[in-house]
């Protein structure tokens, strides 16, 4: 075996297995592993943050990391397998095993190790070196991990013999096939305002003929939605064949028959560890992600969600998460509380913060693409504003707020004869004890002369409280205070939206929770 920066032996069994671990240790030792009845009786504490497998490696930040991402791997040119995997965890003295297992599912390699270390991070790298490619089976390999003998993930790869292989089997398509096929099945959706201007961005991606799939986060509030194919050429549709608010995703109907269409992934045919590609959005394009499968949460309201390793931009959302063979696994979005997301897609004038009870809310996750009816079945289609006069869409904020932030709190103290400032800022408020206070800053840039209210809503989009409108006059460049009580004795406990609202237009929104 082999850790960087401190010798260790070095295991062969008919191929090398070459293994290192790095993060702040202080040492190596040996110590029984615990016995395999107590660890069923356990939870593993460790949590897989990412997977990822190559041919190079190199060390940045006292972490592996791969130079040459993929998981298909070719006889006999490839000569070597790593595979790198990324945990949270407690620090101490842990135990880690690795298991190579191929595809007849047979464990062939097994390598351990024990580390003392005070970080709460561990890179862990597993090197599977192929000295003999003629006897090496072809077919999926998995790499199932263990701390202190408790299951900590497992990771899997294609290994690939040469057409003249005895091993030989139908090639799978690389990662530059995969990046070709699904970029001619997506697109960029621009969400439309009532005066035509841009006000959300997010991606889609065509299931059939005509029909693309995307994350009902993206086109919430949407008057009309502007396509942007990857030709270059747009069109603009205001129908949606299906949707569900709750569990993030919507279909719709694209006048365009001649883009490719993306295959569905059979529900059964992945699994956590597994990797996968995704099709990040930015400023450039898109480009292809080298991402894990890292879990599986399930959500009495929302359902089923995907756990991976990416982290990215807001116009990525509607993307494809997709398997090695290019096919569908989910859709990217994913939110679990409808609406959340909205409070961080305009600018910092109604950016709200909402707080650590909504902190997960904004990881970016993935929902599986059986949730979604098949193509063939959707016949009708909706209008966005039918979708509104139903209550299903959330009004977007205004672009240009006239407030310079709101902060909810338990109480406020006036200051002077003008300013107020927030005491007990919160997002968590019990219904028995507290009320939920509110402070506004205005900092208007226009003349107004309106009225201003607040509005609760829970998370079905009904009003369930809302303060008494007040006339409010406000000045260009003149700082004022607004500060407002609401009962929420009547509420029952969960989570719940506020909006700000100028008129009828909402200036600023957050969540909180309500407790008893």
């Amino acid at each position: 075996m082999n850790v960087p920066f401190q010798p260790l032996r070095t295991l062969v069994i008919g191929a090398i297995l070459v293994f290192g671990v790095l993060g702040a240790f202080a040492g190596i030792t040996v110590r029984a592993q615990q016995s395999s009845a107590a660890a069923q009786s356990q939870v593993s504490p460790f949590r897989l943050v990412s997977a990822t497998s190559g041919t190079k490696e190199t060390t940045k930040n006292e972490q592996y990391v791969i130079e040459d991402p993929r998981n298909i791997f070719h006889l006999p040119a490839d000569n070597k397998v790593i595979v790198v995997l990324n945990w949270d965890g407690p620090t101490g003295l842990h135990h880690f095993q690795a298991s190579w297992v191929d595809p007849s599912g047979k464990v062939v390699f097994i390598g351990d190790v024990d580390i003392q270390s005070p970080s709460s991070r561990f890179s862990c790298s597993w090197t599977l070196n192929i000295t003999d490619p003629d006897s090496t089976r072809a077919g999926l390999w998995a790499l199932e991990s263990k701390i202190d003998g408790l299951s900590a993930g497992a990771y899997t790869f294609q290994i690939v013999a040469s057409p003249n292989s005895a091993n030989a089997h139908e090639p799978v398509p690389t990662a530059a096939d995969i990046y070709q096929h699904v970029l001619a099945a997506s697109v960029f959706i621009d969400s439309l305002g009532a005066d035509g201007s841009v006000f959300r961005q997010g991606s889609g991606f065509f299931i059939g003929k005509g029909i693309v799939a995307t994350a009902f986060q993206v086109i919430d509030g949407a008057t009309s939605l502007r396509i942007d194919f990857p030709n270059g050429q747009n069109a603009i549709t205001d129908r949606v064949l299906a949707w569900n608010r709750w569990q993030d995703w919507a279909i719709l109907k694209v006048d365009d028959l001649s883009m490719q269409v993306l295959e569905r992934a059979p529900a059964d045919s992945w699994k956590v560890g597994d990797h996968a590609y995704l099709l990040d959005a930015n400023q450039g394009g898109r480009t292809i992600q080298n991402v894990a499968i890292t879990g599986i949460q399930q959500s009495p309201d929302a359902g089923e969600r995907v756990n991976t390793s990416w982290w990215g931009g807001k116009r990525t959302m509607g993307s494809p998460l997709l398997d090695e063979s290019g096919r569908v696994i989910g859709v990217l979005g994913g939110s679990l509380i409808p609406g959340i997301e909205s409070v961080k897609t305009i600018s910092l004038g109604n950016y709200a913060i909402t707080g650590q009870p909504f902190v997960d809310s904004f990881v970016p996750l993935v929902v599986p693409i059986s949730l979604l009816p098949p193509a063939a079945s959707l016949t009708q289609s909706t209008t966005l504003a039918e979708i509104a006069a139903k209550g299903d869409f959330l009004q977007p904020l205004a672009r240009d707020p006239q407030l310079a932030n709101a902060r909810l709190c338990k109480a406020y103290n006036r200051v002077g004869n003008v300013a107020l400032t927030p005491v007990g800022q919160t997002t968590q408020f019990s219904r028995s004890r507290d009320s939920l206070q509110l402070v506004i800053t205005w900092a208007p840039q226009t003349r107004e002369k309106t009225s201003m209210q607040v509005r609760i809503f829970d998370l079905n989009n009904h009003a369930v409280e809302e303060s008494k409108p007040d006339k409010i006059d406000l000045e260009p460049q003149r700082t004022a205070f607004t500060g407002v009580r609401m009962t929420i004795a009547s509420l029952t406990p969960g989570v719940y939206r506020v909006d700000v609202l100028l008129g009828d237009a909402p200036e600023w929104r957050a969540f909180f929770k309500v407790t008893e």
